[in-house]
Order: structure tokens, then sequence, then C-alpha cells
């Protein structure tokens, strides 16, 4: 256990930070290895985020795939973990253009970039860490 409080603006503040990072190094990333789609490759997630992917891109063939982008400062391909939303979950299940990459080394000089596709993430282990709640309370607060 930690000892103290932990300041969780702060952390949501460094983990955007990261993802964007991650987001604008795959960007990158894309259009040099597509040059001839550099114009319409593009991060979607800035303008629209519940499409439940950040980068529209293209794959060798010129077929439009889907990348959601997963950073983290350190890790490797023997220890993936990441977060991923309900969205995002059932974009991966519906959308067989969809593709995740797994950034890491994000703050090394040496970045990796390990794409995921949705037939790899059968093999994975899901792990509920969040439910939400809903509810209507009914009578006075006190």
């Amino acid at each position: 256990y930690r000892k103290g409080k932990t300041n969780y603006d702060d952390v949501a503040a460094r983990r955007s930070l990261i993802g964007k990072a991650g987001e604008e190094l795959v960007l990158r990333f894309e259009k040099k290895r597509h040059p001839g789609y550099e114009r319409r490759i593009k991060m979607v997630s800035l303008e629209n985020d519940h499409l439940g992917y950040d980068i529209l891109s293209f794959d060798d063939e010129g077929n439009e795939i889907h990348i959601e982008v997963k950073t983290k400062k350190t890790g490797g391909a023997d220890n993936i973990d990441f977060f991923i939303t309900d969205n995002e979950l059932q974009r991966l299940k519906e959308d067989p253009r969809y593709v995740i990459y797994y950034v890491c080394g994000i703050t090394k000089r040496t970045k990796t970039i390990y794409s995921i596709s949705p037939q790899a993430l059968e093999r994975i282990t899901l792990r509920p860490v969040l439910y939400r709640v809903k509810a209507r309370i009914e009578g006075e607060a006190e």
C-alpha cells in the first residue's frame, strides 16, 4: 500500500498527456508508412471521442482501418496491460477493420508500437475493474 493521498486529477492529466503522445506517434508512423494516403490519415479522436478508435488510416491494400491507440510509459510485448472502454470493446467485436496499437516506452528514447489484431485479442483476459451504477432514489435526502 502507498502512504498518503493520491491526487487523481494529476494522475488523469499525466495519463492524458501520455495517451496524446502515443496517438501523435502513431499518426506520424501511419503517415510515413502510407505516404499515398497521408492527407486522408487523421486523428479522429480530436473531432469525435465516441467512435471507439483514435486514428483513421489504411492498410497496405488501401482499405480503411480504425486504430485504437493504447500507450504506456514502459512495458513491452511480454507485459501488455491496458484499459479498454465498453465502447472500444464493442467496436473490437463488431468492426472487422479495428486494430489496437500498443505503444510502449513513450517516455524513452526508443519507442515501440505493437499492432494487436482482433484475432490476437481473442486470447486475452478481460477483467472488469469498473462498474456503472444507475439508480433512482426515492424519498427525501437526509
